[in-house]
């Protein structure tokens, strides 16, 4: 669990960016979601598929998600790295964190059939197998003992009605 304090604050951040002009409150009840937009240009978007698609994607299977997942930011440096340590800045700023809260950026790629299954977003026994099963493990924050905060989902293509990529949030 976060720190109750660190959670408040993280609460009252979001309460207050709901009320900006570029931001938008949705949904209701105990986790808030907000919906902001102008968080990345449409230039960083694809310099950030760029970048993903450079160092290259990698399946990711397991109880809750069958996708490509490309990490960046981790331990092994990623071709653009000012991009990504800029993203992960704003983030955190988002609910006045500092960039060292966030965890590395992922990029997710579906393919035809390929899904993210409902989930609560914190860190599950599953993330940790996967990480460190892994070559070189990303020992991100999260998986010496801290949680997610919030998370910060930054859609990188725009889909036509009904080609996919739909995203719910259901309450807890």
């Amino acid at each position: 669990r976060a720190p109750a304090e660190m959670a408040r604050r993280v609460h009252e951040r979001l309460a207050a960016l709901a009320k900006k002009p570029n931001a938008q409150l949705c949904g209701s009840g105990e986790v808030p979601l907000v919906l902001c937009r102008g968080f990345a240009t449409a230039e960083e978007c694809r310099e950030l598929r760029r970048i993903a698609e450079r160092q290259g994607w990698e399946r990711s299977e397991n109880v809750v998600r069958e996708v490509h997942v490309a990490v960046l930011g981790g331990r092994r440096a990623s071709a653009g790295e000012a991009l990504v340590l800029e993203l992960r800045r704003r983030a955190a700023a988002l609910v006045g964190l500092q960039r060292g809260h966030c965890e590395s950026v992922h990029c997710v790629r579906y393919e035809d059939d390929e899904t993210h299954k409902d989930h609560y977003d914190y860190v599950q026994d599953v993330d940790v197998r996967w990480a460190m099963d892994r070559d070189e493990p990303c020992i991100d924050s999260l998986l010496v003992g801290g949680q997610r905060h919030c998370t910060v989902l930054l859609y990188l293509t725009t889909l036509a009605e009904g080609e996919g990529g739909e995203t719910s949030f259901e309450p807890p």
